[in-house]
């Protein structure tokens, strides 16, 4: 009986190089793919932010997406008393 790799496994093996972005720009996942840095940008944490973070980026409208969760209503009305 083979083992099975996980999904996330095969895709690393298919991707010699990627980098997970601490940013949450597109300006940054442009310029370390167009340096040739990486095949391959992940920026999972920037879609847990701000859902729409690719429909805002296809709308250029880069200035609306919401860099940080701290910042978000949603979240700061839990700690709210």
């Amino acid at each position: 009986m083979s083992k099975r790799k996980k999904k996330s496994q095969v895709i690393l093996d298919q991707i010699q190089n990627y980098v997970e972005l601490s940013s949450h720009t597109p300006d940054d996942a442009t310029l370390v793919l167009e340096k040739g840095k990486t095949d391959f940008a992940a920026i999972g944490r920037a879609i847990v932010v701000d859902p729409h973070w690719v429909e805002k980026v296809e709308d250029n409208r880069e200035e609306t997406i919401r860099a940080d969760i701290y910042t978000s209503n949603i979240f700061r009305s839990l700690f709210n008393e």
